[in-house]
């Protein structure tokens, strides 16, 4: 597993990688959806609730496999002052 950081036009990145069997493509499309899981006995509810926490915080996430090679999640978040104004926009758009 590797996991770095790195910070670039005002966001953290966080890449989150490891050298397992990696997913198809059709895996790599569904893995955000509630229920799909490729683990027996899996929820499906893991990577959704992610997603969502991701994007609450004004961040995006990706995903990048190659089947035999392994899998890459890239977490991208806005710094803390930039999320703040992005915050109070969306708090200003939800009130008007």
């Amino acid at each position: 597993m590797t996991i770095s950081s790195d910070e670039e036009d005002g966001q953290l990145i966080l890449s989150i990688g490891d050298t397992g069997k990696g997913m198809s493509l059709q895996q790599v499309n569904q893995v955000f959806m509630p229920f799909f899981s490729s683990k027996a006995g899996g929820t499906g509810l893991g990577l959704p609730f992610v997603l969502k926490t991701v994007e609450e915080h004004g961040g995006t996430i990706s995903v990048e496999s190659e089947v035999g090679r392994g899998t890459r999640f890239l977490l991208k978040f806005p710094r803390a002052a930039n999320a703040a104004i992005e915050l109070e926009s969306i708090k200003q758009t939800v009130v008007s």
